[in-house]
Parts: structure tokens; sequence; C-alpha cells
């Protein structure tokens, strides 16, 4: 059981408040994801971006965030497909004819089945999952206001995993994981299966606020053929430390940790101040959990008065820093550690295949990408940025030597500067004109909002 509010004020406090100060988010983890692995090498299926999106070497598919009305007053969002040979995007429904604003078209997805941004889609042996699943609140606090302090106890829908063609037929629901569970976002896959990790959520009210907490947290192989799920190892290490999830590493589970040298109580975790001033004396830590020993083993750690972005990339950590303009590469099984490349805009914000796609700290400050090969360590500086408004490229997916880039808007300027975006544009780029900077792009003919 979770508790949900039905009514009130939420007030998220995420509990690594690593981006303080800064208008970077360096504590988002980004991990190649490769189509060759060796026999039993774990891959990651989803990752931690907002979208919900996955890709084949044919084309690139996402759901839609924007939920629209059907003709029966229900809400459903669409699964869309964009084709890279003939760079046209569509509803993924085969019924030429087909309005896509009722339950039968195979490209709705009713919002009551589908929550919106938490559902995650992926690809795995030749097929679409869809993991229809709600938002995991653990760690958050949710805060009622006095004219409203009533609180509605109910059941979260179960999360549910489904099967669909890769031409959008046949989508069937293959499993269902147990009520009690929350499912995290993160799915890893090998040549036997797909893994999860699941936890027991559970809420305690006090005064006007509700606070969330996880326990018996665990990954788990699902037997697809068996219809059941099997636990593969505890990830609860009883040491005071929360620990997150940021890749994989041959048949092991990178992770990151904040050690605090002790367990914070309640009050030192929800005030702001309070939680910064602990943060900033404690470590993140990066460590592995072995599946075959089920054993976590420290990889590094480094003191949080600076700031951190990291990668996981062909089985090394990749790490930079606020303290210095290196970029570090850390061997995940012996710990050893070489400098890659000295930069100053060494954020690391997303990783195309082996290459670093790194910003200034101060996201603000420059919209620009200077790609770092973490092998060679070569650096190639690159001046594209949306050609709309300036705004840095957004990168979607890999196919052979080109990259799918949403590099344009249909938007609308404000008067206080912000942008209402209708459409998100899309377009196919080679590697080598991205990272020289050359605009040689294919755009991707739409028909959804591209977000």
């Amino acid at each position: 059981m979770k508790m949900l509010c039905k009514y009130g004020i939420c007030m998220v406090l995420i509990g690594m408040l690593c981006a303080c100060g800064t208008t970077s988010d360096p504590d988002t983890p980004k991990q190649k994801n490769s189509e060759t692995k060796k026999s039993g090498e774990l891959i990651e299926l989803t990752d931690q971006k907002l979208t919900s999106s996955a890709s084949t070497k044919d084309g690139y598919y996402y759901m839609s965030q924007d939920a629209k009305i059907l003709k029966d007053g229900r809400y459903a969002t669409h699964l869309m497909y964009m084709d890279f040979a003939s760079k046209r995007e569509i509803f993924l429904c085969s019924d030429t004819g087909c309005k896509h604003d009722s339950e039968d078209c195979q490209a709705v997805f009713l919002t009551e089945e589908f929550p919106v941004a938490s559902t995650k889609i992926f690809i795995y042996h030749d097929h679409l999952y869809i993991l229809a699943r709600e938002y995991d609140n653990d760690g958050s606090v949710s805060t009622f206001s006095k004219m409203d302090s009533e609180f509605n106890e109910m059941e979260a829908q179960q999360t549910m995993l489904y099967r669909v063609d890769l031409d959008g037929t046949n989508r069937k629901k293959i499993y269902t994981f147990d009520a009690e569970l929350t499912v995290e976002e993160m799915v890893f896959g090998d040549d036997q299966g797909m893994y999860f990790i699941v936890k027991k959520c559970s809420a305690e009210k006090e005064n006007q606020s509700t606070y969330i907490t996880s326990s018996n947290r665990r990954l788990v192989f699902l037997d697809e053929s068996a219809n059941e799920c099997e636990e593969v190892c505890s990830l609860d290490f009883q040491d005071h430390i929360y620990w997150r999830v940021i890749g994989s590493a041959n048949r092991s589970l990178i992770m990151k940790g904040i050690d605090f040298g002790r367990e914070l109580n309640r009050e030192e975790t929800t005030d702001e101040d309070t939680y910064r001033s602990f943060y900033t004396q404690a470590d993140s830590v990066y460590a592995r959990v072995d599946l075959d020993t089920k054993s976590l083993q420290e990889i590094t750690r480094r003191n949080n008065q600076y700031l951190y972005s990291e990668a996981v990339v062909n089985d090394h950590l990749i790490l930079s820093s606020t303290k210095d303009s290196n970029i570090e590469s850390i061997d995940v099984t012996s710990g050893e550690t070489k400098t890659i490349a000295k930069l100053s805009k060494n954020n690391i914000l997303d990783v195309i295949d082996d290459t670093l796609c790194c910003t200034d700290w101060d996201l603000s400050k420059d919209h620009t990408y200077a790609f770092v090969n973490s092998e060679t360590g070569k650096i190639q500086n690159s001046t594209l940025v949306n050609q709309m408004n300036g705004w840095r490229l957004e990168f979607r997916a890999v196919v052979g030597d080109e990259v799918l880039v949403i590099n344009d808007y249909d938007a609308k300027r404000n008067s206080d500067d912000s942008y209402e975006i209708f459409q998100y544009k899309h377009a196919l780029i080679s590697k080598s004109d991205l990272f020289q900077g050359i605009a040689n792009y294919h755009p991707i003919a739409m028909v959804g909002s591209g977000q």
C-alpha cells in the first residue's frame, strides 16, 4: 500500500541536493547504450531522462508527454515513431484511416493505465516493452495547507509490463508486479532476461506533512516464460547510505551514494539549510554490486565540497568536478585511474557512444558542447545550438554514424523571456558534422509534439 494525497500542495525535497547553488544537474547519470555486449553482460535498457523513448537501427519511438482528450472524454498519450529512412514521423498505428482518438487505436495509451511521464518504454530482443508505473516518490515530503489537511489513503496502481511488436501491433500484458511494490525506472537486461529494481514504499504522517520512505530494496530477475520474478540480490546494505543505481558494467551495477558518516534524522534531511551543511561535508561514494558474488565494492569516493558529473562508458566510471578541469577514467574492477582530458567545460551532460558531451557547469552561461572521446581524450568544440533560441541541443538516439537531435522549436517567446514550446523539432546529423559544428541537418517531418 502506498499513501497518496488527494488534496494539498505537494513539495518534493529531493534526497540528493547536490545541485545547490548551480543551474547544472551533475547528479544525473549518463551511460553509453551499446547493442554489442558479451554473453551475460548487463545492458541498460532505460535511462533516467524525463522522456520515455527507445530506438532501433531503423527508427525512434517515444511516448508523448502531452495527454490528449479522446472522443469518449478520457485522456491518453500516444506512441509515436520516427522512421530514419524516410525521415517521417507517424502515430504507431497501422490503420490508415484512424484518427487516433479512441482506445481501439494501437497508438493510444490511456493515462489511467499508463501514467504520463513515469511510464517507461524500451527495446529488448526485437520487441518494444512498456513499463506502466507510477512516479517513484521515495524520499519525498508532501506538505498540506491548513485549509485542507484531509488525506486520502488508497492503493497505488500496480506496475505492469507490456510487450508490443515493433510495428505497434499485438500489445500484450506479460507481467503484473505485486501491489505493494514500487518499481524504479532503471531496467537492465542480459541474454537471459530483464532485471528490475523494486522496493516497498511507506508513508508516515506527521502534523501537516507526509514522509515517504522505502525498505526491502532489491534487484529482481523476470522469468518471462514462468511469469515470475526471482530475487537476485538485496540493494539494502545497512550502511546509512542511500544508494542510487547509475549504470552497469560487465555483470555489475554501478552505484552512487552519499556518506554522511551516520544516518541523518528527519529534521536534518528535510530542512534545506541543515541538509546542505551536512551535504557539503559528506562524501560521494561510487561502488559496484557484483551480481555473481552479491557483494558491494567501493570504487572511489570524493568530498562534496565540489560538484561532480559522471558517466559509465565501456566498463569505466568517468568523473569530473568543479575542483579542476580534469576528466578522469576509472576502471570499475581494478580501480586504476587516469586523466583522459583537461578542459574548462568538463561537466558531463550526456554520452554518444564513446564520446562525452560536456558543457559549462553554469548551464545558463554557454549552450555549446565540447565533445571528448573517452578513450583517446580528443576534444572537439562545436558551436551548434538550437536554431530557434540558442539553447543547447538535445540528443535522442544514435543510429550508426548519425545522431537524432532536437535542434529547433516551434515556440512562442513570453514577456518574461520564457518559451511556450509547441513542437520539439528533430533532425538527423552525422557525428562528424555534429562534433565539428557543421549544421548539416536532415529534418524529420513531424506530426506530433516531439516530446
